[in-house]
């Protein structure tokens, strides 16, 4: 078996969650989480940073 590396995970609205042991990852895939941000989510927070950028 592979050793376990922590890594971020993504739920689907974009926010990141670390998975910092193996049952983290587990029970974060269970939930529905990914290892990418949602396409959408970028877009959002793109957008939003372009927004504060202008003020």
């Amino acid at each position: 078996m592979k050793k376990f590396k922590p890594h971020m995970m993504y739920d689907k609205s974009g926010k990141g969650h670390k998975a910092n042991t193996y049952e983290d990852h587990l029970a974060m895939k269970k939930k529905g989480f990914g290892h990418t941000k949602p396409e959408g989510a970028k877009k959002r927070a793109a957008r939003f940073l372009k927004k504060k950028d202008s003020y």
